[in-house]
């Protein structure tokens, strides 16, 4: 995304990446505030991702309060010595971790509980997506006047999950927590995103740009962007973003 802004632009453009694997809405706020004292930030690209954004946001507030009120650090992460070397390797491999992390997760309740909690808001009957919504959209317009009181540019981007940009793959994963994939709607969270007309916060819905590839965009065994996600959403975040940008004075 640099080098195609960069170039596009006529001029040096740096990108930084600052996701955080586990952080929601108010803690990516919270980053940015940390990148802005380091560096000369002129804006921030938020890409909230619909396959958990929303329950984060919506249990960060009992996360904090169990902290004791502090600030939630990044969940830590641990890769297991045959995770970092046959993990980076061997489909075969990834398939048995998944098997057996699948396995894992149908006999323990509380893991189950949450991860229905995610995907219920693709449920077009359910009222979870609403519940949740309401922490969301006051965490987006938090983020909102953040960018205008540091005049920053921001911009919204919006992430599916790998079963809503490939929805072969959506009834064996709603089908892990007795959700019936003929009541499920994969658009659902994403429009209501895209409805909400923060001030300051244009959006993109990723999911119709990475559900037309042929090719997989997500990695098979696991839920992240493979190499050729990422540089197809490269390519359409510098489409959508190289009008606006022109169109600014930044």
């Amino acid at each position: 995304l640099e080098g195609i802004l960069s170039e596009s632009l006529g001029r040096p453009v740096r990108v930084i990446n600052a996701g955080v694997d586990g952080f929601g809405t108010q803690q990516s706020a919270l980053m940015a505030q940390r990148l802005d004292a380091h560096y000369a930030v002129d804006g921030a690209i938020l890409l909230f991702f619909t396959g958990n954004d929303f329950w984060e946001n919506h249990s960060y507030q009992e996360r904090k309060r169990m902290n004791g009120g502090g600030l939630m650090p990044p969940p830590l992460p641990y890769l297991s010595f045959w995770d970092r070397t046959l993990g980076r390797i061997s489909y075969a491999y990834a398939f048995i971790r998944v098997h057996f992390r699948t396995r894992a997760m149908r006999s323990d309740p509380h893991q189950l509980q949450r991860y229905s909690e995610e995907l219920r808001i693709f449920d077009a009957q359910s009222p979870v997506l609403d519940t949740q919504m309401r922490v969301t959209q006051s965490d987006l317009e938090r983020f909102a006047a953040l960018c205008k009181e540091r005049d920053w540019r921001c911009f919204l981007p919006i992430a599916p999950p790998a079963f809503v940009a490939h929805p072969q793959r959506a009834e064996a994963t709603f089908d892990l927590v007795g959700m019936d994939v003929e009541s499920v709607d994969l658009d659902r969270p994403a429009h209501a995103i895209s409805k909400l007309s923060i001030d300051g916060h244009p959006s993109l819905d990723l999911a119709p740009r990475l559900r037309a590839q042929d090719d997989p965009m997500y990695f098979r065994f696991d839920g992240h962007w493979n190499s050729a996600g990422h540089a197809e959403v490269a390519d359409a975040l510098a489409e959508w973003l190289l009008p606006l940008l022109k169109d600014g004075s930044q």
